[in-house]
């Protein structure tokens, strides 16, 4: 009996939603960080800040913050990775005070 060798064709994975960004917040208001990673295998995106893991799924690539607060402020971090590689994209989140004056 011959066996057939079996191909197995792997693509690490990419993000396409651009290079590293930043995004300034209203404080108070809600954001949606995305990170859209594409790959095959599908890849497991990792969220993290401060090199403290967030969030990691196969399914959901979005990390949302909600009313977000001046601590909420830095670099947060997404990595897609799976058995053909890993990449990053980083994403500073500045959160911005707004002062109102009654007029």
């Amino acid at each position: 009996m011959t066996s057939i060798p079996i191909l197995i064709f792997l693509e690490p994975p990419t993000i396409s939603n651009g290079a590293n960004r930043t995004q300034d917040v209203e404080e108070g208001d809600d954001v949606l960080l995305h990170c859209d990673a594409n790959g095959d295998p599908i890849p497991l995106v990792t969220w993290k800040k401060d090199g403290q893991i967030l969030q990691q799924s196969n399914t959901t690539m979005s990390f949302p913050i909600t009313n977000i607060e001046l601590r909420d402020a830095g670099n947060y971090v997404c990595t897609a990775s799976n058995r053909a590689g890993s990449i990053s994209q980083s994403i500073l989140v500045r959160v911005i005070r707004c002062k109102y004056h009654l007029v």
